[in-house]
């Protein structure tokens, strides 16, 4: 094993994922120039980088969370770092296994039984939030004429509501489609139905011309959904026939 592959065997595991100790590095690779103890403090700070990339990502969801259960989000995340290392350097890396963490009713039972039973609530706030994140800051190509990626998701809540003054969303199923402009690459939502969804099916190739039909759609419907598509700026040159 070269020194460099040693390194990220050891030191690598330690400082981004947590695991082993500052001590069972150096039995590994020998003694730290820095020293023991500060070994150990990078951990500690890549710990710290973790939590503040959470707090960048979740602003709703941390709204939401200390509406609940105030000043719990940063103990939340302190215990999500030291239990979910990312291996991925950008921060962006966390949001998945984030969201999936507060899936777990497990996780926040540590809390109080109301936010245990606010667990799916706040996982699909979670999720809003790392879509629209994913979304922008992803380099993949705008194919014929629209934008699949990440583009619709379905929740049991109104997470597109939640706010200042109403940071928690009411359980009411929603379908959502995400729209990121080409030019500035910011991203924006849209609250969607069965005919909007059958268009989107229908140019990304998961649903055939025929899907709407039936479905028991009109004409009339899937022509104003093509054109609230288009006005949104999801759908853009695709000619009549083909959307």
């Amino acid at each position: 094993m070269s020194d460099l592959h040693a390194f990220f065997a050891h030191a690598g595991a330690f400082l981004v994922r947590g695991e082993g100790t500052a001590e069972s590095v150096e039995a590994a690779l020998g003694p730290s120039p820095s020293g023991t103890a500060r070994l150990a403090l990078y951990a500690r700070l890549v710990e710290r980088q973790q939590r503040e990339a959470l707090e960048a990502l979740f602003p709703a969801t941390r709204r939401a969370l200390e509406h609940l259960a105030p000043t719990t989000f940063a103990e939340l995340c302190l215990r999500f770092a030291r239990t979910h290392r990312s291996a991925i350097a950008h921060p962006g890396g966390l949001g998945a296994p984030f969201v999936a963490f507060l899936a777990d009713p497990t996780n926040v039972a540590w809390i109080d039984e109301r936010t245990a039973t606010r667990a799916a609530c706040l996982a699909e706030l979670a999720d809003f939030e790392r879509v629209r994140y994913e979304l922008a800051t992803s380099d993949a190509p705008f194919p014929n004429g629209a934008d699949p990626l990440l583009a619709t998701r379905r929740y049991v809540h109104a997470v597109h509501r939640a706010s200042d003054d109403s940071p928690v969303p009411r359980a009411e199923a929603v379908s959502l489609l995400f729209v990121r402009d080409r030019d500035t690459l910011r991203v924006r939502w849209l609250e969607v139905g069965a005919a909007e969804l059958v268009i989107v099916g229908v140019v990304t190739g998961q649903l055939d011309r025929d899907a709407g039909g039936r479905l028991g759609l009109s004409e009339e419907a899937l022509v104003a959904a093509r054109e609230r598509l288009r006005r949104v700026g999801w759908l853009r040159d695709v000619p009549h026939d083909v959307a």
